[in-house]
């Protein structure tokens, strides 16, 4: 005998809350077997590995049940009789219907489920999954049966509203002591022995407005990268990257695990004069523009996911010299773009 679980859009689609789920158990090959007590089981899990130095000589894994609920099958529920099946395979459907939120398990208030992942980081580990489990009894020997059981793993995807505005992490700026051809420096120590100034770049991310950026959606970003007047003319620009950083940490009790993912967003390299005090880049007209496959932004009393960008300016003294890099940080929000409506005719 052979146990199938059936869902619609589970292995392509990614559920959110509030979205129904629809399946069928199926049952192939069961002549002349007794079958009794069709189950399936609705849920959720949260797993958390530890490295061995943190979980002690004995290690293993945390679980927690963010839901679970339960469907007894009836018979009469089959779309064909259990002494006649169509076709040898005997069908029960079930539905189910993902909550919006949960009552916490660490906590007496609601929680606002988390989106799938599954992500490591040395010997750290984060997974939530999502579940449909199919089970049913099997007569073999009068009293006696036999459970076979099957699991369909779901996607989940939950934008939670959250008044996070985006902050602008301190930048770094890129000192340059410039020199003449003789390799003399151009600017003398300063008065009373000051050391010389050194005429400094720094970039300023701009966010895009409203300052969100979407999932799977190309999203373009500009920066600015500010230069004294005294070098203007003589640096160039040799490349600008986009990063980003992920960062998900879990808090259940006295346990706080963090694991940090890097995933690259766009680039251009060339040679680039830098002609202004305030010259402006915009990474859609680089041609190469990123599509976001990052986990939405996402808070709650057992977890945060949070995200950063890195922009990076690569500067050169001259067409050809030594590339010398400058950056800045900004904290970023990552949503699932908005559904899309077609005009009524």
């Amino acid at each position: 005998m052979k146990l199938i679980l059936d869902i619609a859009g589970a292995d392509d689609v990614t559920f959110g809350p509030e979205d129904e789920i629809r399946g069928t158990i199926n049952l192939l090959g069961h002549a002349g077997h007794v079958l009794s007590h069709p189950r399936v089981t609705f849920g959720g899990r949260l797993t958390i590995s530890m490295p061995a130095q943190i979980a002690g000589p004995n290690p293993s894994d945390l679980e927690f049940t963010l839901f679970e609920e339960n469907k007894e099958l009836r018979h009469n529920d089959a779309t064909s009789n259990k002494d006649r099946p169509v076709n040898g395979i005997y069908i029960v459907p079930f539905s189910f219907r993902f909550p919006s939120q949960v009552r916490c398990f660490a906590h007496t208030h609601s929680l606002h489920l988390p989106p799938s992942m599954d992500i490591r980081e040395a010997e750290s580990r984060i997974k939530v999954e999502y579940y449909v489990r199919g089970a049913v009894d099997r007569q073999i020997l009068g009293p006696l049966s036999k459970t076979t059981r099957v699991v369909k793993g779901l996607k989940f995807s939950n934008n939670v509203p959250i008044n996070i505005s985006p902050v602008l992490l301190p930048s770094t700026s890129l000192p340059l002591v410039l020199r003449q051809k003789d390799g003399s420096r151009y600017l003398e120590d300063g008065i009373d022995g000051l050391p010389a100034y050194a005429p400094s770049l720094r970039v300023e991310a701009l966010l895009p407005e409203p300052p969100v950026l979407f999932r799977g959606q190309a999203n373009p970003i500009k920066f600015i990268l500010h230069t004294p007047s005294e070098i203007v003319g003589k640096i160039f620009v040799r490349t600008a990257n986009i990063f980003f950083k992920t960062s998900t940490t879990t808090i259940v009790g006295s346990v706080t695990r963090r694991v940090d993912e890097h995933c690259p967003g766009s680039s251009m390299s060339g040679v680039i004069p830098v002609d202004s005090e305030s010259l402006v880049f915009d990474s859609s007209a680089w041609g190469r523009l990123f599509k976001l496959d990052l986990k939405p932004t996402f808070e709650s009393c057992v977890m945060r996911i949070k995200h950063s960008a890195e922009i990076r300016v690569g500067i050169s003294i001259g067409p050809e010299g030594k590339i010398y890099y400058t950056s800045s940080w900004l904290d970023v929000q990552v949503m699932d773009p908005p559904p899309a409506y077609e005009n009524a005719e």
